[in-house]
């Protein structure tokens, strides 16, 4: 039964999604957009707020190693809370040091804010 339900509720979404429609926060931002069109919308919803959450952070380039940036964020220039994001433009891989991807499996609203960069 528990399982029953369990699809029963996916296959309910998954038909929201086919048939609903979402409006971007942001228009014609390309990241947004793209998540649209590949995730569900409850996934959508919860991407867009960190994003949003990372529009405001202010960055700045402190090393390049061939195709290895590395940068600072942080809430403002005055801020004490730095976070260090490295970014590889080779193999698109992308760390921050806030480890919110090893704790919660989705990227922080540094890292995207750099990606959208």
């Amino acid at each position: 039964n528990l399982v029953a339900r369990w699809r029963s509720f996916e296959a309910e979404k998954d038909f929201q999604c086919r048939n609903g429609s979402i409006t971007c926060a942001i228009k014609n931002c390309g990241i947004l957009s793209h998540v649209l069109k590949v995730y569900t919308h409850e996934i959508y919803r919860c991407f867009e707020k960190v994003f949003l959450d990372g529009v405001p952070l202010v960055w700045r380039e402190v090393a390049q190693n061939g195709t290895s940036y590395t940068f600072e964020v942080m809430m403002d220039e005055n801020s004490s809370r730095v976070r260090t994001v490295h970014f590889n433009t080779t193999t698109m891989e992308i760390r921050c040091t806030c480890k919110k991807f090893n704790f919660c499996g989705y990227l922080c609203s540094h890292a995207i804010r750099i990606l959208s960069v």
